[in-house]
């Protein structure tokens, strides 16, 4: 399994490589400020009475990453929070907050905060249950970021003079860091800073840039599903069957060979589960229905089923076995059918499941329009393939064992409406398309890519070296910071396996005359 990077993650080695040389670059906090959001103090930075200038971080950016330490106590929706923290400055400035434990008891579990209390050591109470109750081993990291908040105030400066206190390592800066609803932030003992010459929105955009310029392949289905590949956020169009404990879309531990997300459902009662929108379809029309299951424990029905005019299960296949499997048949709707779903339920009281990409196929149609927020360009559809079922396990229920076969195609495209369609002859087994997709861009802490690390710093290297050029009039750091930016771009190609785009040069239509 490749590894998965956070924001945060690739933050921090882009500033390492980014100020690469600097005494300071990422550094915690030891001990608790008595001013409010306006200092920080960092022991490492003390020279006693020499060694260093008032002046001496002046105009440096200070970049609040996160708080951290070893949890003293939780309970089974709370966590205290180190002694030596020191009083946040106001009750609930946590709130909405981003909380993971990534060490020890609970080890993998990640909250949005609620509140917390505003004493020494805090009590921070989180929305929904810990797997396990925190305890004296419970690593955790608190980050000021998350859907559930407006980002806070979390990068501050230097003053221009006098901003750093020799003896102490104090670093006095403005404008106050904040928590929630924009309260005053008092910094205690445990917050880990990056210190940046550069604005780090510079960093942040940087990142961005270069993950949504990076390709990689996938495997998406052709289908007549809306969201039929999973790649849309949420469930919007996988609509609740009864009140299943969980509905959600997840990428951990995905469990299929293709795909990206997949719809994960927990139930407590029959008939419970997840519906696809409604698809129109014609009488007779022979319909192909392709769908990965991982059944976790109970047993699920998976039902194409007659949405309109005497609603009715069309067909159903039961899946009771645990490996991932796919569902495939092909059933025609029977006469007056105009429009079809498909269900997910649950055949067992207590099941979990998980389902990859829907595929739904027509023998009446060769022409399917793909998904424009998952496929950009109609050059990026690279190939189309079937996919054979194996080896079958229970009724209709098949090994997901073969390999792709490659199968014909033409793609069709509507710049102005930004459409694409593939079109390919019917198939009789279910399809997947290769794509080259676009990594998606960062917004939050703990937001993950399975982008390169490494690669994702080399190529923000280059903006960040070019913005250096732009920004300064001096010739010979303007000559450095173009080397800087062409050898970090080279690097970028190199690990990427990305061609550079190589342009004809200009050549002067004047020529050389040699006289004799």
């Amino acid at each position: 399994m490749p590894a998965a990077y956070t924001h945060d993650e690739l933050m921090l080695a882009l500033a390492r490589e980014a100020y690469s040389g600097e005494q300071v670059i990422d550094i915690s906090t030891t001990t608790a400020e008595t001013t409010a959001g306006t200092s920080a103090l960092f022991g490492e930075l003390a020279w006693g009475a020499s060694g260093a200038t008032t002046t001496a971080y002046h105009n440096t950016y200070l970049y609040l990453r996160r708080f951290s330490g070893l949890a003293t106590a939780g309970g089974a929706s709370t966590i205290t929070l180190r002694t030596s923290m020191g009083d946040l400055g106001a009750a609930n400035v946590l709130a909405n907050w981003k909380i993971k434990i990534t060490a020890g008891t609970s080890s993998g579990d990640e909250r949005t905060i609620s509140s917390n209390t505003d004493a020494n050591p805090t009590v921070v109470t989180v929305d929904s249950a810990w797997t396990a109750t925190p305890t004296t081993t419970s690593f955790y990291e608190i980050y000021p970021s998350s859907s559930a908040i407006d980002r806070p105030n979390r990068t501050s400066r230097a003053l221009t003079t006098g901003s750093f206190t020799v003896a102490t390592g104090v670093v006095t800066c403005a404008p106050a860091f904040a928590g929630n609803a924009a309260s005053a932030l008092s910094i205690g003992i445990g917050a880990d800073f990056l210190f940046c010459k550069d604005n780090p929105k510079v960093l942040r955009n940087a990142i961005n840039r270069v993950l949504n310029g990076l390709r990689f392949y996938s495997y998406l289905p052709p289908t007549l599903v809306t969201d039929g590949d999973l790649e849309d956020t949420g469930v919007t169009n996988w609509a609740a069957i009864g009140s299943p404990t969980t509905r959600e879309k997840t990428s951990t531990s995905y469990p299929f060979q293709f795909g990206r997300q997949a719809l994960h459902i927990v139930t407590a009662a029959l008939d419970t589960g997840a519906t696809s929108n409604n698809v129109p379809v014609g009488d007779e029309e022979v319909l192909t229905l392709g769908v990965p299951i991982k059944v976790v424990s109970g047993t699920v029905d998976v039902i194409l089923y007659r949405s309109t005019a005497t609603a009715t299960a069309l067909k159903t296949v039961t899946v009771s076995d645990i490996e991932p499997v796919i569902v495939w048949f092909q059933q025609s709707p029977t006469s007056g059918t105009k429009n079809v779903t498909v269900r997910f339920e649950s055949a067992t009281a207590s099941s979990e499941w998980y389902v990859g990409p829907v595929m739904l196929l027509s023998q009446s149609r060769n022409r399917y329009p793909l998904d424009t927020s998952s496929v950009v360009r109609a050059s990026d559809v690279r190939g189309l393939y079937t996919l054979r079922p194996g080896q079958q396990v229970e009724t209709d229920v098949y090994l997901l064992s073969n390999r792709l076969e490659p199968l014909a195609r033409e793609v069709e495209r509507d710049d102005r409406g930004n459409l694409i369609n593939v079109v390919a002859s019917y198939p009789y087994y279910p399809m997947l398309m290769q794509a080259y997709q676009r990594w998606p861009s960062l917004t939050y802490d703990t937001d993950t890519t399975y982008a390169d690390k490494d690669t994702v710093v080399q190529g923000a290297m280059y903006y960040i070296e070019t913005a250096r050029k732009n920004q300064t009039s001096d010739p010979t750091q303007k000559a450095e910071h173009a080397r800087n930016a062409r050898t970090h771009l080279a690097n970028f190609f190199r690990m990427s396996g990305i061609d550079p785009v190589e342009f004809q040069p200009r050549v002067s239509e004047r020529t050389t005359v040699a006289f004799g």
